[in-house]
């Protein structure tokens, strides 16, 4: 059975707003969380994320909103790629306390840099250790953050 088709600019626009909304959602609740004086605290990288996502939704919003004139092409409502994708997201947001984060950010990483296409496999599995690497001592070691340990045994 083939997917429901949609206008691009539909699509498009309604990516724009989730992410905007996924923004406000974090801004909101970053709110809760306690400020630093002068250095980044808990709740400066939340805020900074819904800051940035409200700004891209924003932007995607508009820019589909004005190429819905010149587009007439219609795409899949989902696509299996993108669709993988978000339930990897979705087993991250699981994964993070039982595996810990580092384990859980190279598989993630990995998976979605073979799966969108951008690496292949090898390749892309190195890359996820590499994002997990680098993500993990920008919050752990720059920012002090505790990471969840999980398997490793050692969260940061």
């Amino acid at each position: 059975m083939p997917a429901p088709q949609t206008k691009q600019w539909v699509g498009d626009a309604a990516v724009g707003i989730f992410l905007a909304a996924a923004g406000g959602t974090y801004l909101w609740l970053a709110q809760a969380l306690p400020r630093a004086a002068s250095e980044p605290g808990p709740g400066a990288l939340p805020r900074f994320l819904g800051a940035a996502l409200v700004v891209v939704g924003i932007g995607c919003a508009l820019r589909a909103w004005r190429a819905r004139a010149a587009e007439d092409e219609s795409v899949a409502l989902w696509e299996r790629n993108a669709l993988a994708c978000a339930i990897a997201l979705l087993a991250a947001c699981f994964a993070f306390e039982p595996l810990g984060f580092v384990p859980t950010v190279a598989v993630f990483l990995g998976f979605v840099f073979w799966r969108l296409g951008v690496l292949k496999p090898v390749a892309a599995s190195l890359g996820g250790a590499a994002g997990a690497a680098i993500l993990w001592s920008l919050f752990s070691v720059a920012l002090g953050v505790g990471l969840p340990a999980g398997l490793l045994g050692s969260g940061g």
